[in-house]
């Protein structure tokens, strides 16, 4: 009897630890359907630019999915208030007035796969443009 009694024991332990560890792995999953994704852009010197704007593009890099707007801090997010946007492949594209270019060797249009639990920021140089005599 007293080993029918260990080895019931020893099941419900196992059975026990199974569920913890499923339910461990089911409030992961749930818990980052979303991340959270910030540009910053800055001049050659290092200064934030406030008023541009970023489109964050799907993977087809035609479909424009959300479109924010630099502060004074030349930073921006994507869907703040709303937590963030869904874990996939986007490409983010800078919107430059006439007075910006893309820094020499900058590139637009770049590849980001927000994550979560961290917030992943995407770092954008550009110049002004210099005036025509």
């Amino acid at each position: 009897m007293r080993l029918f009694s260990s080895k019931r024991m020893l099941a419900s332990t196992l059975l026990g630890a199974s569920l913890l560890m499923v339910a461990g792995c089911s409030l992961d999953v749930a818990m980052y359907t979303s991340g959270r994704l910030q540009i910053l852009v800055e001049d050659t010197a290092g200064n934030p630019v406030p008023n541009i704007r970023a489109d964050l593009l799907l993977e087809d890099k035609i479909t424009v999915w959300r479109t924010t707007t630099t502060g004074t801090d030349g930073r921006a997010e994507f869907d703040r208030d709303a937590g963030g946007v869904a874990i996939q492949g986007y490409y983010v594209r800078l919107i430059l007035t006439p007075d910006w270019n893309l820094a020499q060797g900058e590139p637009n249009d770049k590849a980001v796969i927000p994550n979560g639990g961290s917030v992943l920021v995407v770092r954008f140089r550009i110049e002004k443009v210099a005036p025509v005599p």
